[in-house]
């Protein structure tokens, strides 16, 4: 497998990890943060879903 990652994948993973991070900084949640990871999720998967395959 090769680690060859494009821009756009690059990006979703930040944006993922920086989300997550902030989110659980504090040590504690509640379902609105919850929620948010769960649509942050949903949004990379539709764009995913959506954007053309390389090659």
């Amino acid at each position: 497998m090769a680690l060859d990652f494009d821009p756009f994948e690059l990006v979703a993973v930040a944006v993922a990890v920086w989300l997550t991070n902030s989110i659980s900084n504090d040590g504690r949640s509640n379902w609105l943060e919850g929620i948010l990871l769960v649509a942050t999720y949903a949004v990379i998967t539709r764009a995913f879903f959506f954007h053309p395959a390389p090659g």
